[in-house]
């Protein structure tokens, strides 16, 4: 496949990425926010069990001992990312979780790739990449910034920068989960390294529902429309993509290109009102937002 098919592909990918939490959230409105959560944890698991099982690939998970304890609990990461994006996406937007998704997970990998923590080569960071993640968090801003969020810290505002606070550092440790699934995939496979993330993942909800007793509503799940238990199998989709598109585009564009894809559909979920969200409008302040979020990118993964 040429570099340029690539890029459009998994720009794709990045736009329907923006759809799971709003799909997660709308679940979350029957059975519960965080059970919400597990069960599109669940159907990703399902699925990649069913892809690796057919692959023949499931004898590779014989080599898990090679690997790093730390590079079996990437799925944590991801676990937390979900919980916190289907809670948070119905008070602060679509927009504003890719926003700060986005500035969360890009500033920890610069971090990462300065001391090499968790396995990855040492990256120093340029005054370039400093430039970006500062156009991060000012686009971050520009894409959050609500009227009430600045005259109300006591009340609607200080909610929604609590959300929006959540929502970086979960981001943050996706960054994190990256080079940990990396690591992995390199003993036991990038099928199976994606299982693995999903097994995790579900182990950890699953004892955070459990624990919480937020179970109860789950048996309703046969209540809610068939496409909002689709956010696991976008999970699933995102996780294959990059594996199979990193190795022609690398890194920095896989990033750039979901990045992008993400930003633009999360404006548009938004601005219709998507899966049951507010709307929210396409105002100059928030492309501006959008504008800075994509040049940073580019500045941080060059």
């Amino acid at each position: 496949m040429s570099h340029e098919l690539t890029v459009i592909l998994v720009v794709v990918v990045g736009i329907q990425l923006a759809v799971q939490a709003p799909l997660n959230s709308g679940l979350g409105r029957t059975v519960g926010k965080l059970p919400a959560a597990l069960i599109s944890f669940l159907v990703g698991l399902v699925a990649l069990f069913v892809l690796c099982l057919a692959s023949g690939e499931l004898g590779q998970f014989s080599t898990i001992g090679d690997a790093s304890l730390p590079s079996l609990f990437g799925g944590f990461s991801g676990a937390l990312f979900v919980a916190t994006s289907t809670v948070t996406i119905s008070r602060i937007g679509a927009g504003a979780v890719a926003a700060a998704t986005i500035a969360g997970q890009l500033t920890c990998s610069l971090i990462i790739d300065d001391f090499g923590w968790v396995g990855v080569d040492t990256v120093p960071v340029t005054e370039l990449r400093i430039l970006g993640a500062v156009l991060l968090l000012a686009g971050t801003g520009l894409v959050v910034y609500r009227k009430k969020y600045a005259t109300d810290l006591e009340g609607a505002g200080k909610a929604g920068l609590v959300s929006v606070a959540a929502v970086v550092i979960s981001g943050a440790l996706v960054g994190i989960q990256h080079p940990l699934n990396a690591e992995l995939a390199d003993h036991i496979g990038g099928l199976n390294s994606a299982l693995m993330n999903f097994i995790t993942g579900t182990a950890l909800l699953t004892v955070i529902v459990v624990s919480a007793r937020l179970g109860g509503d789950m048996k309703r799940v046969g209540e809610v429309r068939w496409y909002y238990l689709c956010g696991g199998f976008i999970g699933v989709i995102t996780v294959l993509s990059a594996l199979s598109a990193v190795g022609t585009i690398g890194a920095a564009g896989l990033t750039a290109a979901i990045v992008t894809g993400q930003l633009l559909s999360s404006v548009a979920l938004d601005r219709f009102g998507a899966f049951g969200l507010e709307k929210r409008g396409v105002t100059l302040v928030r492309v501006s937002g959008v504008v800075l979020l994509i040049a940073g990118t580019f500045m941080t993964v060059s």
